[in-house]
């Protein structure tokens, strides 16, 4: 005899559910400041690395025409 699932199962937040307005909010921020990345590492006061780090993290590209 099986047990009946229940109607409403609990769902729960994956990983890439709870970055997702992290990485948007990072976005933003860069767009906001022209992709200038010390400008946006200042602040969310993290260091130039921290904020590439986050950038390859979400899969991030810089836009083609600030990459000089």
């Amino acid at each position: 005899m099986q047990t009946p699932i229940p109607e409403h199962t609990p769902v729960t937040a994956t990983e890439g559910d709870v970055q997702l307005p992290e990485k948007q909010a990072l976005v933003e921020m860069l767009q906001h400041r022209r992709w200038n990345i010390s400008s946006v590492a200042k602040q969310l006061s993290v260091s130039r690395p921290t904020v590439y780090r986050r950038l390859k993290k979400y899969q991030i590209t810089l836009p083609k025409d600030m990459l000089n």
